[in-house]
């Protein structure tokens, strides 16, 4: 598991981070206990007020099982990467900062229901990019690339169940010097893109994979996104 520093544990947000498999479990008992009392409730003693507070209850609970399932997620994929340290947490858009002695990585996983909204995405998936420079500058948004990782044609329509293709080209046409490194993108069967874009004007290094992601994988996109990087630092670019 990346390392926290030992002032960052007390915050609340990394209680939350660490803790996401707490917050499902009773998001899922107190939506479980609310549904158990509204049914009598409703059946022989409908109080507004009471039955109001019950309301209130089970929406909470369903926002822990989100929030609770999203924070698991992301703290689960980052137990391959025990030498990077956690430099930053950001508990709403779902994004976990980490860095080692070279570079700092974004991880972020996007949720269902996320800001973006269900037609615009697909329901899930992971975005890691890092810093880059030295192939000119990109305008694109990292979310300008979601037909990369949203399921094609009447699928999308169910795309909470069914998943995107890996297409034959990985990397984007800005990283044509780097064809060489395909076979190895395509052996991560989660991966879909590969390519830069901007982020806060900022020319990043992105790759999006599917929620079928998992913490080996992560670890590979995440090297296979230093080597890119140190082959443009040493101009071993094709």
């Amino acid at each position: 598991m990346a390392y926290i520093p030992p002032h960052m544990v007390s915050e609340r947000k990394w209680w939350l981070f660490r803790n996401g498999r707490v917050l499902y479990k009773y998001g899922f008992f107190l939506v479980f206990l609310v549904l158990v009392l509204i049914v009598p409730l409703v059946v022989y003693a409908p109080i507004p007020l009471v039955f109001v507070s019950l309301l209130i209850s089970l929406v909470s609970g369903v926002i822990m099982i989100f929030y609770g399932s999203a924070y698991q997620n992301l703290y689960a994929v980052l137990e391959e990467l025990p030498r990077f340290e956690v430099v930053d947490f950001n508990p709403v858009r779902f994004m976990v900062k980490v860095r080692d002695q070279t570079r700092e990585f974004v991880v972020l996983y996007s949720s269902a229901g996320g800001r973006y909204g269900y037609w615009n995405i697909p329901p899930e998936h992971y975005q890691i990019w890092t810093p880059f420079e030295g192939l000119g500058r990109s305008y694109r948004d990292r979310y300008d690339f979601m037909k990369y990782i949203r399921p094609s044609g009447f699928s999308k329509l169910f795309s909470g169940i069914t998943k995107s293709k890996q297409n034959e080209m990985i990397f984007d046409g800005d990283l044509e010097g780097f064809l060489h490194l395909q076979e190895k993108a395509k052996k991560i069967s989660s991966l879909r893109f590969v390519g830069l874009a901007n982020e806060e004007r900022k020319t990043i290094l992105l790759a999006l994979l599917t929620r079928k992601a998992d913490k080996v994988q992560v670890k590979q996109v995440v090297d296979l996104l230093k080597e890119i990087v140190n082959e443009v630092k040493h101009g071993r670019v094709y």
